[in-house]
């Protein structure tokens, strides 16, 4: 007797046996000026958001008449412990500025500003040293070039400058100060973000990480 063949229902590499390619559904991203305007809707004094690279920080970004306001306020303007992402109410970020300060919460459960300490850490830094931020109509992007704990009792967090000299001197500083050395040179001409929180070290110790704006294309 001859041996039967095996006869497959459908030869290999025939159309039949090839599933059709899943279609990725075409999402178009919402410009920030509409999704800015949506969350004003909720709180006017939303301005922006703010999202860091390798980070849970990922929140709307406030503004008040003074920096009290929204350390027990959330964006909703509800009372809350966890407080708000806040800019410094000095800053006029309508209009370019030398130094952008944005304050929040360390939350021990990580939410809020409570991963930025990560930045401690230069291995962190190394594979995630992008912000950013978004404010009306404006996506920007900052690189970190420093990061250092301060004592809140002796020493503040700068808003201005009075001029470029006192400016390149910040800079050299902020370096200087720096838990590492980063490749990231700003010089007088550029503008700076900086993100400032509580720091594990004492109840006065504060966190500050400084990253430059990139260039726009």
């Amino acid at each position: 007797m001859q041996p039967q063949s095996v006869v497959t229902p459908f030869p290999q590499g025939s159309p039949a046996t090839e599933l059709p390619k899943p279609v990725e559904p075409q999402v178009t991203p919402i410009p920030i000026r509409e999704k800015l305007k949506a969350l004003t809707r909720i709180n006017k004094e939303i301005i922006g958001w703010l999202h860091v690279d390798g980070a849970r920080i990922d929140y709307p970004v406030v503004q008040h008449e003074d920096n009290d306001y929204y350390l027990h306020t959330d964006a909703g303007g509800k009372p809350s412990i966890y407080g708000s992402i806040f800019m410094d109410y000095r800053i006029d970020w309508t209009r370019p500025q030398r130094n952008i300060v944005i304050y929040g919460h360390n939350m021990i459960d990580g939410t809020m500003f409570g991963s930025l300490g990560n930045f401690k850490k230069e291995a962190f830094y190394k594979e995630h040293h992008s912000i950013q931020l978004d404010l009306a109509d404006k996506e920007t992007t900052w690189d970190v070039f420093a990061v250092y704990t301060i004592d809140a009792t002796r020493d503040t967090v700068e808003t201005s400058y009075e001029n470029d000299q006192t400016f390149q001197r910040a800079l050299k500083e902020y370096r200087q100060k720096s838990l590492y050395t980063t490749d990231v040179l700003p010089t007088v001409k550029d503008e700076i973000l900086t993100l400032v929180t509580c720091s594990n070290e004492t109840d006065d110790t504060r966190l500050v990480v400084h990253a430059v704006k990139k260039k726009e294309p």
